[in-house]
């Protein structure tokens, strides 16, 4: 009888994490979003956003005049003035969101604010897809940082990505 009740007991428990694990990975999709760092709005009928410096903001993937869906950070740090250059860390928190493959960072900086309607994230004067001269990127993946330094100093700055978005 004992055997019985064990048998019955570990057939349960096998059928609870096989349903758990299925479950878990259905619930694991994502959806492709682009994502900006928080701030002023570009002129026109666009989501895009620049913020100024030395200042943290958030990531705001898809449409925030819809909803606000913050997946991230931005921030400024190691300013040198002597050479004229600043590191923009995007940092994507991983419970929340991941970059594209591969990933993608356009950054564009500016002293006065940005007066350009609908702005063409592929076309910033930094792209890690196809980087500058002097500008290069390090990062920490799977943890969602990326560092992109020797990015001129600027008033400022329009960071953009493209995000995969957990459902």
């Amino acid at each position: 009888m004992m055997k019985k009740i064990l048998a019955t007991l570990f057939a349960s428990a096998l059928m609870m994490t096989a349903a758990g694990t299925a479950a878990s990975a259905e619930d694991t999709t994502y959806r492709e979003e682009t994502g900006w760092a928080q701030g002023c709005e570009f002129a026109g009928a666009n989501w895009a956003m620049y913020f100024e410096p030395f200042t943290c903001t958030r990531i705001v993937a898809g449409n925030p005049k819809k909803h606000v869906n913050n997946v991230g950070e931005v921030w400024i740090e190691d300013y040198d003035p002597v050479a004229g250059t600043v590191t923009v860390n995007v940092d994507l928190w991983e419970w929340k969101a991941q970059y594209t493959d591969p990933y993608v960072v356009h950054i564009a900086y500016s002293d006065e604010p940005f007066t350009q309607k609908n702005p063409a994230p592929g076309r910033f004067p930094i792209n890690t897809e196809k980087l500058v001269e002097g500008v290069d990127y390090w990062t920490l993946l799977p943890y969602g940082v990326i560092k992109v330094y020797n990015v001129p100093i600027a008033n400022y700055y329009a960071v953009h990505t493209e995000v995969l978005v957990k459902n």
